[in-house]
This record gives C-alpha cells, structure tokens and sequence, in this order.
C-alpha cells in the first residue's frame, strides 16, 4: 500500500519530495491511514481540522483526538469550529453543503497561510462508487458520473486506488488509532444505504463489481476531461458578457450546435443551478416570456432571445422626491432638472433622452421610482394607456435593462419613463409655457 500511495502521488503531485502538504483529517480511520503514510514516507506537511458542531460530544471527541496526536507527534495544526447548522440557514444550502462549503473555504485559508502546495483529502475508492450513485440518482451527466477526481486544481486524493477494506487491513496491521463516526453506521443517509446495502448486494451478484465500476469512472473522467475542453472552445463562440461571476448569450445560436445540451449543462453547474433544470431552461429558448432561475445568489432569466446569468440585484425600492427647487444631489441616479420657457413648438428638443414636460401640469414634490408589475401610461401621441411591461418590452430591454428603469410620479400618475418618453398628459401643447426638462445619463 506504501508503494501504491507513493505512486499516485508521483502522478498527483510531481516532485511531491519538494513540496508541502495541507492534510485534511477528521481523525477517522481513512484521514488517520492517510496521515500515517504521510509520516511513513517522511514527507513535509501540515495537519487541518474542522469542528462542524453537528454530532454534539463526538465532534468534541474528535477534535480533542487530533489535537492530542498532534501534540504528542510535534506536528503543526491548524483548526477552526464552524456552526454548520447556522451556515446552511443563513446560505440556505443542505448541512452537508454547509460542512463542505466551509471546509474547503477554511482549506484555501490555511493552504496560504502555511505556505502549502496542495490540500490533500482521504477519499478512498468506496467514496468514488458512493457518489457514482449519488450522481447518477440526480440524473448527473458525464461529470457527475465521473465522480470524484483524483486531482481538482489544488486539492489532491492519493487514496482513491484503495478500497475501504484495504484502509481497514493497513490500520489493522499497523496499529493506527482512530475515532469512529457513529452516523456512518445509519441508514438515514443515502450514502449509507448504498454503502451498506447496494454495492455488497452488485459485488455478491457481480464478483469484480466494485473494480469493474472503479474502472469505467476512470474512463468516464477521462471523457469528460476531453469535453470539457472541446466546450470551453465552443462556448467562447456563444459569450457575450462573460467573466467569473456573469455571463450574456444569445439562446438561437446556442441551440444549432450539436454540443447545445452539454454547453447547456456546462453553463448551468458553472454557476452552480441545479442539473434538474435543463429542460425548463431549454423550452425558455423558443419563449418571449422571460423566466428566472436562482440559485444561492445567482440568477438565470432566460427568454428566446437572451439567457443571461448574473448575481441577484440589490433591487432599490427607495422612492425620491423632486421639489421645485429641483434639488438632485440625494437621487441615485444621474439626473440633471432644469426649466426652461419655450415660446413655440420651434423650442422643443427633438432628442428623445431628452424629457420635457408642461410644468403647468405637474404637482410638486414629484416621485421618483423604480417602475412596477401594472404600471400604466399614456405614451405621446396615443389616446389610451398602455403597460409599461409591454412598453418596455417593445423597446427590446433585457429583463436586466428592464430592473434598471424609473418613472416619474406626478400625483400618482406616471408622468414620464425616465430615460424614454413623457406621458400625452404632460406634453408641452400650448405656447410659450415652462417646461420642466430632465436628462437622465448612466
């Protein structure tokens, strides 16, 4: 088994002998086998743990184990305690979400600040057919199904060529200590049930299962290496906005490519959607209805013309006054006010941006505010009101454009869209008159 580690870390991390290693360890029996093989081979490494306070006097327990061995061995630790029952409330994830966002997020800190090469994890090859099922029960596409890789950027696992049976044996034969996790022994969890139930029954109906499956992961993972690096190409044909944290595409292009529905699934897991999206999303391609996704604090709208991915707004519902000192300096916005006295139709400025009102009409404090669901006005020149929504949507705003766009109050009648057009009811008609002229820039 030394051999074998040595080798995958030959393959993991090449000059492994120069390098330092952030060890993750729970104290259970495959970090504390990893740990040992580390010490074993003489290797430069640094020890991390995480206390989640979930299992109440265990975790303590835990805790307690690491500290002692570290201590009594003189190695460098470094530890945190998170409360992953307060974090999946406040993110609104899953407690294993939680545990594994924080970890990692702990991980990367203390990878820095001990000046170490990679961040090493103990997952063995029962963790990989685990989470094969766990993958393909989500209706995972070929990432998923690939299951745990053995290296991910920083973050290595030497172990995956080593059964839980085989960390047993080694632990057995060497005498290591360790702490058991006593909810690996039920059944409540999913991962349990297969671990428990589904993969001894495929190994007594398949002799070989677990090796065989094992295997066809490997070549699943090797696929998807190659596709993932065929959809990054072809993706940058389809961006338009695109960076870490948004991305604008046109739908129409997007789906005559004979890669549409992987690109389509690589877009939603890079931002991190669910999987069990795809379909709604695609029929939101032949739809001039915008529909919104959210996940965490990213959002998709998706119509046929655009599907853009941002973070979440913060959507200011504040409402400005205007006075008739048309005073400005406390509007969010870049609005500039003035009147102005215009003796004939001559007067009028025939640029749009531009927005002049008859001020003879107009009741101070005006309102300023974002435009809602159900806002109507009378566009110039028109007889009968009209939606905003519909005004708007004339006007080919994306649905972001659309969160971006004001309206002017005069008595609670919409007496402008700023940026856009006056209401009929506040058209400058009769001359000379005080026109009250806005210009709004971004």
């Amino acid at each position: 088994m030394q051999k074998k580690f040595i080798q995958s870390l030959e393959i993991l991390a090449p000059g492994y002998k120069s390098n330092r290693f952030l060890l993750a360890v729970s104290g259970g029996i495959d970090s504390m086998v990893m740990l040992h093989l580390f010490m074993k081979a003489e290797l430069n490494f640094v020890i991390a743990h995480c206390n989640f306070k979930l299992r109440g006097e265990e975790s303590e327990r835990d805790e307690k184990f690491v500290r002692e061995f570290c201590k009594k061995h003189k190695i460098k630790l470094f530890f945190e305690i998170y409360d992953a029952s307060e974090y999946a409330i406040t993110h609104k994830v899953s407690i294993q979400e939680a545990a594994r966002e924080t970890r990692y997020s702990f991980f990367l800190k203390v990878l820095n600040d001990s000046s170490s090469n990679y961040i090493v994890t103990a997952h063995n090859r029962d963790d990989v057919l685990e989470t094969f099922f766990i993958n393909l029960n989500r209706g995972a596409g070929i990432k998923g199904l690939a299951s745990i890789p053995p290296k991910n950027e920083l973050t290595i696992r030497p172990l995956l060529r080593f059964s839980r049976l085989d960390i047993e044996t080694y632990a057995k034969k060497h005498g290591i200590e360790y702490v058991e996790d006593s909810s690996n022994a039920e059944d409540k969890y999913l991962r349990n049930r297969i671990r428990h139930h589904l993969l001894p029954l495929a190994e007594e109906i398949m002799p070989g299962f677990a090796n065989a499956l094992q295997k066809s992961t490997l070549h699943l993972r090797s696929l998807s290496d190659s596709l993932d690096e065929e959809l990054d190409l072809r993706l940058e044909q389809y961006e338009m906005n695109d960076s870490k944290d948004a991305l604008d595409i046109i739908p129409s292009e997007l789906i005559n490519d004979p890669f549409a529905e992987q690109l389509l699934l690589k877009i939603i897991q890079k931002f991190g959607f669910p999987t069990a999206i795809i379909d709604d999303v695609f029929l939101s391609f032949f739809s001039n209805e915008s529909k919104f996704f959210y996940s965490g604090e990213m959002r998709m709208i998706v119509r046929s013309d655009r599907l853009t991915i941002s973070e979440i707004p913060d959507v200011n519902d504040a409402e400005y006054l205007i006075y008739e000192d048309l005073s400005s300096e406390h509007l969010t916005i870049n609005l500039k006010a003035e009147f102005a006295n215009y003796e004939s139709l001559s007067n009028i400025i025939t640029n749009k941006k531009v927005l002049q009102l008859n001020k003879k009409k107009l009741v101070f404090p005006l309102k300023i505010r974002r435009w809602r669901a159900g806002d109507r006005f009378r566009p110039l020149g028109m007889k009968g009101n009209r939606k905003i929504s519909d005004y708007l949507t004339d006007k080919k705003l994306t649905a972001i454009e659309k969160e971006k766009v004001y309206v002017l109050e005069s008595k609670n009648e919409i007496a402008a869209i700023l940026g856009f057009e006056i209401s009929e009811n506040f058209a400058l008609r009769d001359f000379p008159c005080t026109a009250l002229i806005l210009k709004i820039s971004k």
